[in-house]
C-alpha cells in the first residue's frame, strides 16, 4: 500500500518537474552579423546560481535547458575579446538574438600561442597562418602541407588515399565537386583555418546510421574578410616567339546567409583553364555511353611533361557560383560556367608493336594537332539537411563541343567534330522516425553518344580514307529505395530495392575510302537491372562490420535494324560485399573489404560494322554473344595518424580477379590496327600496394613525405591470332620535402621520383624501363617584400635492350622575381631558360611501347601585376 501511495505522489509531481524547465534558444553574432562559435551561455537565477549553461555551435546557435521557472532569470554571454552581454529573460523571450561587441582584454605579461593543430574527435583544424610561408599564394599551396592530403595533377584532393566527399567554405557547400575554382584561386592570406572532417557523412540524418570512410574539408575565412568582396585582379604580357598574355579576376563574398564566387580568366601561356572547373564528385555512370571513350586523338601528352611547356593556346574561362541559406539547414546553390580553349601542339611519335616470333612493327608519325574545345554547364541544387529529414533536388545541364584537326606525316589530314549534351536531375529524400530510416533516390539523365563526324583524307593523292559519322543517345534512370531498421544501438538491418534502366541507340555510317572498312550500324536496345539487396551492419564502439548480399535480375532487348536481328537476354545472379573497420585507437584504424559481382556486356557486342577511333585504329565489337564477367576483389588498409604531431601514414593492399568470356585481340598491319574481341575465356589478375608516410615538423615549418606504390597485372590476350599471356609491373618511389630552411630568407621545395615499369609476353619478349626525375624550387628573400625564385626539373629515361626505348635526358629551368607592396604584387618571369625545344620520353602501354618527341615552347619572358582587394 505504501509503494502505491509513493508512486501516485511521484506521478503527481512529474508534471510540476516538467513545467519547472524550459529551453532557451537563440543566435549570437558579432557587430558585422558574423556567427560567433564557442560563446559560453549561462542562465542565472536571482541568487546568481547557474540553472543552465551551454556553448554556441559553428553557426552561432545555442540551446540551453533552464531548470527553473522562478523569476528573475538572466542569460549571460561571455567570450574572450568581447564585452559580456546580460539579458533578462521574460516568459516568451525565445529565440534570442544577441549581438556582442568587441572589447580589449588587458593581459598581464601573458604570452598567448595559437596552436597549429586543434583536434576535437574526428575534426582536425589547422591554423593557416602557422602553416603558410612567404611563397604560398593560394589555399591549394597550404593544403599540400597538411599531413595526409595529396593533390593530383588534375587538382583532385585526396585524404589518406581517398577523394574527399565535400569542400565547404564556412560550412556551406557552394561549389559541389567543382572546388578547383576555389582551391586554386582563394588566397591563403584570406583563410584563417582549414578543418579536416574525418569519416564525414554529409547527410545528418545518416550520421549514426551509414558509415563513411571519406573526409571533407572546410575553409574558415578571417573575420575581417567576411561581409565584403575580396579577391584578386591580375594582368600580364610577355613574348616567346609570339605575344603572350595572362589576365584574371577572382571575387569572393561570404556572409552568414549567402556566398558568391566569380572567376574570369584568359591566357596564352599554355595553361588550359577547364581543369579548374572539373567536377570531381560526379558519378559519371550515366555519361558513359557506348561510344563516349572510343574516339581518341592521335597526339598524347606524355605523363611526365607539364602540358604548359608544349601547348600553344588561347584560353578563356568564366564561372559563377553562389549559395543562399534560405532558412536553418536549407540552401539553394547555383553554378554556371563556360570554357573556351584553342590549342596547338606538335609531336613526333614512334610506336612499336609486338608480333609473334620476337618481331616488331614500327609506326612513325609526325603529328600537328589543332583543336577548339568548348564546354558550358548550369547546376541548380536545393537541399534541406536536417537531423531527422533530408531532401535534395539537383538539376545539371552541360554541353561539350570539340573540333580537332590533326595533320599526320603531311599528306594525311584527320578531322573530328564532336558534340555532347547531358541533362540530369537527381532527387533524394530521406527521413527518420524513431528507429526506422526511409531513403528514396531518383535519377534521370539524357546524354548524346556523343555525336561525331570523322573525316580523314590523303591530300596528296586527293583520296578519302575515312568518312565516318556517329550519332545516338542514352536515356538513363536510377531509382532505388532503402529501408533501414535500427534493431538496437549497435545493429542495423537494411533492405534496398533498385531499378536501373538504359535506353541506348547508336548509328554509325562508314562511307568507305582507300583504307576504310565500309559498313554501318543501327542498333538500339533497352536494358533493365533490378536488384534486391539485404544488408546488415554491426557497430560497437571501435568496431564496425557490414555485409550485403545483392540479388540481380538483368533483362536486355537489342535490335539490329540493318540486319533485322533481335537479341534477348534474361539472367539472374547474386553478388556479395563484406566490410570491416576497427579502430585500435582514435589514431590507428584497420579496414578490410571484399566484393564479388557479375558484370554483363551491353550493346557493343552487336555492332557488326567496325568503329574507327582515328584514321588507322579500328575496333570491331561484334561477337553476337553477351560477355559475362565475374569480378572478385579484396582490400586491406591500415591508417595511423597523430594530428597534433603532424604525422600521417597509410598502407593499402588490394587484389582483384576478372574472368571473362572474351579475350582482347589485336591484328597489326602496316596501314591499320584492328582490335576485336576473340572468343575464349580469359583471366586478368591485379595486385596493388600503396603506402604513404608524411610528417610535418610544425616548429620548423618542414614537411617530409614518402610514397611507395607497386602494381602487378597479368592477363590473356591475342596478337595476330597467337594466344599469349601479358605480365606488367610498375614500381614507384617518390620523396618530397618542403621546408623553410632559413626563416624569412630561404625556402626549399624538392621532389625526387623513381619509376620502374616491366612488360613481358609469355614465350616472347620482355622489356624494362626506368624513369628518374627530380624537381626543385628555391626561393630567396633578400628583403621581406622581395622574392627571387628558381625552379629546375630533370628527368632521365632508360629502356631495356630487349625492348628498345629512347635513352634520353630532359632538363628545364625557370626563374623569376616577385615584389610586394601592400596589396600590389609585381612579378617578372623567365620560362625555359635552357631554351629546350624538344622533350624525349618513352612509355609502355598494355601491350606495346611508344616513344615521343614533343615540340616545346621557346624561352619566354613576361611580366604580371596582381592587385588584392
Amino acid at each position: 500500500m505504501r509503494r502505491r501511495i509513493c508512486l501516485f505522489l511521484g506521478l503527481l509531481c512529474l508534471p510540476l518537474l516538467v513545467l519547472g524547465q524550459r529551453v532557451v534558444k537563440g543566435t549570437v553574432l558579432d557587430e558585422e552579423s558574423v556567427p560567433l562559435p564557442y560563446v559560453v551561455v549561462r542562465a542565472l537565477d536571482a541568487k546568481d546560481e547557474v540553472v543552465g549553461q551551454g556553448l554556441t555551435d559553428l553557426q552561432g546557435r545555442f540551446s540551453v535547458e533552464v531548470k527553473t521557472q522562478v523569476a528573475p532569470i538572466r542569460m549571460v554571454f561571455a567570450m574572450m575579446g568581447y564585452a559580456q552581454q546580460t539579458v533578462a529573460l521574460g516568459e516568451g523571450d525565445s529565440p534570442l538574438h544577441i549581438v556582442m561587441k568587441e572589447s580589449e582584454v588587458e593581459l598581464k605579461e601573458v604570452t598567448v600561442k595559437v596552436p597549429t593543430v586543434i583536434q576535437r574527435s574526428d575534426t582536425i583544424t589547422y591554423n593557416v597562418g602557422k602553416l603558410k610561408d612567404a611563397k604560398d599564394r593560394t589555399i591549394e599551396d597550404v593544403l599540400r602541407k597538411i599531413p595526409g592530403i595529396e593533390i593530383d595533377a588534375s587538382g583532385r584532393i585526396l585524404y589518406q588515399g581517398e577523394s574527399i566527399n565535400r569542400f565547404y567554405i564556412q560550412n556551406m557547400d557552394m561549389l559541389g565537386g567543382r572546388y578547383g575554382v576555389a582551391s586554386k584561386n582563394i588566397r591563403a592570406d584570406d583563410v584563417a583555418s582549414v578543418s579536416v572532417y574525418e569519416n564525414h557523412q554529409p547527410r545528418r540524418v545518416l550520421q549514426d546510421v551509414q558509415h563513411s570512410s571519406k573526409a571533407a574539408l572546410n575553409l574558415t575565412l578571417k573575420r575581417d574578410r567576411l561581409l565584403k568582396p575580396i579577391g584578386t585582379m591580375e594582368g600580364g604580357a610577355g613574348y616567346g616567339d609570339e605575344v603572350l598574355w595572362d589576365a584574371a579576376l577572382t571575387s569572393l563574398f561570404i556572409s552568414p546567409k549567402r556566398q558568391f564566387l566569380v572567376a574570369g580568366k584568359t591566357n596564352s601561356t599554355g595553361g588550359l583553364l577547364r581543369s579548374e572547373s572539373q567536377d570531381f564528385f560526379e558519378n559519371a555512370m550515366e555519361a558513359h555511353t557506348v561510344a563516349s571513350d572510343k574516339l581518341k586523338p592521335l597526339l598524347q601528352v606524355p605523363g611526365e611533361l607539364d602540358r604548359k611547356r608544349m601547348s600553344f593556346n588561347h584560353s578563356y574561362s568564366l564561372t559563377g557560383n553562389s549559395i543562399f541559406l534560405l532558412k536553418d539547414d536549407v540552401t539553394l546553390a547555383a553554378n554556371v560556367g563556360y570554357n573556351f580553349d584553342r590549342d596547338k601542339m606538335e609531336q613526333q611519335k614512334t610506336e612499336s608493336y609486338w608480333l609473334p616470333g620476337l618481331e616488331r612493327m614500327v609506326v612513325d608519325e609526325h603529328l600537328l594537332h589543332k583543336s577548339v574545345e568548348q564546354n558550358a554547364w548550369l547546376t541548380l541544387k536545393l537541399e534541406s539537411n536536417k537531423s531527422r529529414a533530408y531532401f535534395s533536388d539537383a538539376l545539371k545541364v552541360q554541353g561539350e563541343w570539340a573540333d580537332i584537326a590533326e595533320h599526320v606525316n603531311i599528306p594525311i589530314h584527320q578531322n573530328m567534330r564532336t558534340e555532347d549534351y547531358n541533362i540530369k536531375n537527381s532527387l533524394d529524400w530521406i527521413f527518420r522516425k524513431a528507429d526506422k530510416v526511409y531513403d528514396f533516390h531518383s535519377e534521370v539523365c539524357w546524354t548524346t553518344v556523343p555525336d561525331n563526324v570523322m573525316l580523314a583524307k590523303d591530300v596528296v593523292a586527293d583520296t578519302t580514307i575515312i568518312n565516318q559519322k556517329l550519332s545516338g543517345y542514352r536515356f538513363y534512370t536510377n531509382e532505388y529505395s532503402t529501408f533501414r531498421w535500427l534493431l538496437s544501438d549497435v545493429s542495423t538491418l537494411s533492405m534496398k530495392v533498385s531499378l536501373h534502366s538504359y535506353l541506348d541507340k547508336l548509328k554509325s555510317d562508314n562511307e568507305g575510302g582507300a583504307l576504310c572498312r565500309s559498313g554501318a550500324n543501327d542498333v538500339s536496345g533497352l536494358r533493365l537491372q533490378t536488384c534486391a539487396s539485404p544488408s546488415y551492419q554491426y557497430k560497437l564502439s571501435k568496431f564496425l562490420l557490414s555485409a550485403e548480399l545483392p540479388l540481380y535480375l538483368e533483362n536486355m532487348r537489342f535490335d539490329n535494324r540493318i540486319g533485322d536481328v533481335q537479341y534477348s537476354f534474361d539472367r539472374l545472379w547474386t553478388g556479395m560485399h563484406v566490410g570491416c573497420n576497427y579502430s585500435v585507437q582514435s589514431y590507428l584504424k584497420l579496414a578490410f573489404s571484399s566484393d564479388f559481382r557479375r558484370v554483363m556486356g551491353g550493346m557493343t557486342a552487336f555492332l557488326d560494322a567496325p568503329i574507327y577511333q582515328n584514321y588507322r585504329s579500328v575496333q570491331q565489337f561484334a561477337t553476337n554473344t553477351l560477355d559475362v564477367r565475374d569480378r572478385g576483389s579484396a582490400s586491406l588498409s591500415l591508417t595511423y595518424r597523430n594530428a597534433l604531431n603532424g604525422f600521417n601514414s597509410s598502407v593499402r593492399a588490394s587484389a582483384s580477379r576478372l574472368s571473362s568470356k572474351n579475350k582482347m585481340a589485336l591484328d597489326v598491319a602496316p596501314g591499320q590496327l584492328y582490335a576485336y574481341n576473340a572468343e575464349g575465356r580469359s583471366v586478368m589478375n591485379q595486385w596493388a600496394l600503396m603506402s604513404m608516410l608524411s610528417k610535418n615538423f610544425f616548429d620548423i615549418n618542414t614537411l617530409f613525405a614518402l610514397h611507395l606504390n607497386a602494381n602487378f597485372m597479368t592477363t590473356d590476350c591475342v596478337r595476330q591470332g597467337f594466344d599469349s599471356q601479358l605480365s606488367m609491373a610498375n614500381y614507384e618511389l617518390k620523396a618530397t620535402c618542403r621546408s623553410v630552411v632559413i626563416p624569412r630568407y630561404l625556402i626549399l621545395d624538392f621532389e625526387g621520383r623513381y619509376d620502374c615499369r616491366t612488360q613481358q609476353f609469355e614465350g616472347a619478349h620482355r622489356g624494362r624501363q626506368n624513369l628518374y626525375a627530380a624537381r626543385a624550387n628555391v626561393s630567396v628573400f633578400p628583403v621581406a617584400a622581395c622574392e627571387l625564385y628558381v625552379s629546375a626539373e630533370v628527368s632521365k629515361v632508360q629502356g631495356s635492350t630487349e625492348w628498345p626505348g629512347v635513352q634520353s635526358r630532359n632538363v628545364f629551368a625557370d626563374a623569376g622575381m616577385r615584389y610586394s607592396l601592400r596589396r600590389v604584387e609585381l612579378e617578372l618571369n623567365a620560362r625555359n631558360l635552357t631554351n629546350r625545344r624538344y622533350y624525349y620520353v618513352s612509355d609502355y602501354s598494355e601491350t606495346d611501347a611508344a616513344s615521343y618527341v614533343s615540340f616545346l615552347r621557346p624561352l619566354s619572358f613576361w611580366a604580371k601585376v596582381r592587385f588584392s582587394f
